[in-house]
């Protein structure tokens, strides 16, 4: 049975077999049966490549960490978590200084930019949006699918890739899944990783 560590667009961590690109840390959620017991330890919510100088780790062991794991990196902000300082090192000052910019902060501290995306995610997501208002690489919400915004088409959003969605209409109202802060940021130019073409489009 695969363990409870993959973690779903709208950030809530479930089991399921199929592989991610990245991997992830809210702090230690898992107890010594490698349950996940509580969604999130920190308010620092990072994604983290897969390798990192060899680096090798069992997973969920105990007292350490909960390995989590993404499809994508659309998959990794749009559950609200944003790229390591230490591995992703020049990704991260790109996010942090786009981040900035696009919400008007001026220079703030790391911990206040996570304090502030912790505040929008556990915030109820009611406010609707057309597409024509939102960037590419964006997730949205219609009914129960999920879907990224690409190239102006819409994906449907699972664990194993994407397929292509069937047309919508301009007017059509999507709830907006990634962080209000981070689509900002997106917009502003923000370059986020296409992925593989074995995995979708």
């Amino acid at each position: 049975m695969s363990l409870q560590n993959r973690v779903h667009v709208s950030g809530i961590i479930v089991s399921d077999d199929s592989r991610g690109l990245l991997m992830g840390n809210r702090g230690c959620l898992h107890n010594l049966q490698k349950q996940v017991v509580k969604n999130y330890q920190l308010k620092r919510w990072i994604y983290c490549t897969l390798q990192y100088y060899g680096n090798r780790r069992p997973v969920m062991s105990p007292n350490r960490y909960t390995e989590l794991f993404f499809m994508d990196e659309f998959t990794a902000l749009a559950a609200g978590h944003r790229p390591c300082a230490q591995c992703q090192a020049k990704k991260y000052k790109s996010f942090k200084t786009f981040w900035q910019v696009a919400n008007e902060m001026g220079s703030v501290s790391t911990q206040a930019m996570d304090n502030f995306i912790h505040t929008e995610r556990t915030q109820n997501k009611e406010t609707l949006y057309t597409l024509a208002n939102l960037p590419n690489g964006v997730m949205v919400k219609q009914k129960e699918n999920y879907y990224l915004l690409y190239n102006n088409q819409l994906y449907l959003w699972s664990f194993k890739g994407y397929s292509q969605s069937s047309a919508y209409n301009t007017t059509d109202l999507f709830v907006l899944i990634t962080p209000v802060s981070v689509m900002k940021t997106i917009k502003a130019g923000f370059s986020v990783d296409v992925i593989p073409a074995d995995l979708a489009f």
